[in-house]
């Protein structure tokens, strides 16, 4: 196979056997092909990695991988800001219907700006190995409710096990709340407040929880470009040791910069009486907002992704 060519403003495949017409967009701009205006970022981000090279020489289109920084920054300039504002009056509708259904008492938004990059799905499937959360159908990074969820289970099984002192492993946590209760005197009076609200609230395996998170979606928005810079390749790849002469492959990857703010939304999505409706919504709020700013949320946490301010 020896690639794409034009005449006479079509495209060709050229091979051993000859040049085999193919059906595609005329080539009027290989730019239009390559950044069409006003796309979905989600299609745009996960299907238009390639760029598209033009040799004069021997009249050949060639497509090549995006790989560079600087070529990166290209797809973030293409961002339809048009999507973001018709995704942030979608979502306020929503959640003004949802009041008028589950009643504004039951329901509860906060305000929180990034204070460090963020990045949720970075290890899911794409084309460069690294990769981002995008709705679907309008092309926006948000945070998943699955996510914002996952994160207040992981934040209180960590406090879970600190007010045990350590004297139990965080896998005694988890089943604690999981099954919603803490056997014999293992735990302490904080502890089991703690486990019997958390499973409350979360549910478990058998169970669903009272309380309903979702999607978090961004009042404004600021992207940029960040790098993992992994130093001993063919070690990762199990080929060898680790050793000073293998050189570095930097993977550059999208990230939501710090700064931009999101709205985090749940109601309570049982029947419960009004002091009970009170305590879940209480909790609820306090520890997603402490798990916002001390746990953090996506990937990368370990050295300060993901983490919010007031």
């Amino acid at each position: 196979m020896k690639g794409l060519i034009i005449k006479n403003g079509k495209f060709y495949l050229k091979t051993r056997k000859g040049e085999i017409p193919l059906v595609s967009p005329s080539p009027v701009s290989l730019q239009v092909l390559h950044r069409p205006k006003g796309i979905n970022f989600s299609l745009l981000f996960n299907k238009y990695w390639w760029k598209w090279k033009w040799e004069k020489e021997d009249g050949f289109v060639k497509l090549e991988l995006i790989k560079s920084a600087e070529e990166l920054k290209e797809i973030i300039q293409a961002f339809p800001w048009e999507h973001l504002r018709d995704f942030q009056r979608k979502m306020e509708d929503f959640i003004e219907r949802l009041k008028a259904q589950v009643g504004e008492e039951n329901l509860c938004e906060m305000t929180l700006r990034a204070s460090q990059r963020l990045v949720v799905g970075l290890g899911a499937v794409h084309l460069h190995e690294t990769t981002m959360v995008l709705h679907h159908t309008f092309g926006v990074p948000y945070i998943p409710a699955s996510a914002v969820k996952g994160m207040v289970r992981s934040w209180l099984i960590e406090k879970i096990w600190e007010k045990s002192g350590g004297e139990q492993g965080k896998g005694k946590a988890e089943q604690w709340l999981e099954k919603g209760e803490i056997a014999g005197e293992d735990g302490k009076p904080r502890q089991k407040e703690m486990v019997q609200w958390g499973h409350r609230i979360l549910g478990g395996e058998k169970e669903k929880g009272a309380v309903v998170f979702l999607d978090a979606y961004p009042l404004s928005l600021r992207l940029s470009v960040d790098v993992i810079n992994p130093h001993y390749p063919k070690y990762y790849q199990g080929k060898e040791p680790p050793s000073d002469w293998q050189n570095p492959v930097p993977v550059f990857f999208l990230t939501v910069d710090k700064g931009s703010k999101f709205r985090f939304s749940f109601f309570i999505g049982e029947k419960a009486g009004k002091e009970e409706r009170e305590k879940l919504r209480e909790k609820t709020e306090q520890w997603l907002k402490e798990a916002l700013l001390e746990h953090g949320l996506g990937a990368k946490t370990s050295i300060g992704y993901g983490i919010f301010k007031g």
